[in-house]
């Protein structure tokens, strides 16, 4: 079985983001055979631009319109739900898969913020468990960071800006108290799991993604993408002598980073090296696979290009892959 396609891997938090945490030895052979192979080219990607530059084309928000079959100039945000807990002078927040909701918490949710805010116009809606829009009146003026590109970090720098801010400030206020022992966030705790308490709302971001691409990615911020499949083998037999354009987007890490978890992070790339990495090399050393591209973000992020050669079997190996750069 061979394939004919072009690989985009797309890592976010492959490279750990806690220099004062060491990260254990790593065991990856696979995977630093394939680096070994490659070409290196250094690009800091924020999560958000790399999400953007890989896993849609054009206006996020407009996708998230026609999907909820709303009107395309209706008014809406991108809406995230956040589980925060307050320090002296930052804000620890989890959201996406870290909040373990169901797309029938989210729904209930939604429910009852729309009849909180109904005299002032607001509603929300879920496009699934993690990720929901709200439909204002009018159009919002303000600015505040992605969630994506926080780090599970809130501070005070991060407040939104412009004429509407002080508007947003105040209905997150009104949404916070509201939230605060909710009957649904009472349930979660019983449950253990962590209060929704807090809602982040941005604008629209415009994708620069390959329209001919076929996308695969978990990341509920993936609108139409195919959910990831297990592992190289699974990937290569549903594309088995087929040329295509595939960009898979591994989102594993990007809670564990947030979280700190080290050892998670380890875990889960050691699971990769016989999911991915091995299968990988093996292909490459068969001739099954001809080209592949990782590519990873962080202020030491880059792309990998790994297209070997009758010559490139000969470079010197490079040093083992340490959690810190690709």
């Amino acid at each position: 079985m061979s394939s004919h396609f072009n690989l985009t891997l797309v890592l976010p938090a492959l490279l750990w983001p806690h220099p004062h945490t060491p990260v254990p030895e790593l065991s990856l052979p696979g995977f630093n055979a394939l680096r070994s192979q490659g070409k290196y080219t250094a690009q800091a990607y924020s999560r958000s631009s790399l999400y953007q530059q890989f896993l849609w084309h054009g206006s996020w928000l407009q996708k998230a319109r026609q999907q909820l079959n709303l009107n395309p100039a209706a008014h809406v945000l991108l809406a995230t739900p956040l589980s925060q807990n307050s320090g002296m002078h930052q804000v620890q927040c989890g959201y996406g898969q870290a909040l373990a909701l169901t797309l029938t918490e989210a729904q209930a949710f939604c429910q009852a913020l729309s009849q909180w805010f109904h005299e002032d116009g607001w509603q929300f809606m879920p496009l699934s468990a993690d990720v929901w829009l709200v439909q204002t009146p009018r159009p919002l003026d303000f600015s505040q960071p992605d969630i994506l590109d926080l780090g599970g970090v809130i501070s005070i720098a991060d407040k939104p800006q412009g004429a509407d801010a002080r508007l947003l400030l105040q209905k997150q206020t009104e949404l916070q108290m509201f939230l605060y022992q909710h009957p649904l966030n009472q349930q979660r705790t019983v449950r253990g799991l962590p209060a929704i308490n807090d809602v982040w709302l941005q604008q629209d971001s415009i994708g620069q993604q390959s329209p001919k691409a076929t996308v695969y990615s978990n990341s509920s911020r993936a609108l139409g993408a195919r959910p990831v499949l297990n592992g190289w083998y699974e990937l290569l037999q549903h594309h088995a002598e087929t040329e295509v354009e595939l960009i898979v987007c591994l989102t594993d890490l990007c809670d564990l980073a947030d979280q700190g978890d080290v050892f998670g992070y380890a875990d889960r790339l050691h699971q990769w090296e016989s999911l991915w990495w091995q299968p990988l090399w093996h292909s490459f050393q068969t001739r099954q696979q001809q080209k592949l591209t990782m590519v990873c973000d962080g202020d030491h992020g880059g792309i990998l290009s790994i297209t070997p050669s009758v010559f490139s079997w000969l470079r010197r190996p490079k040093a083992a892959f340490n959690g810190h750069t690709l």
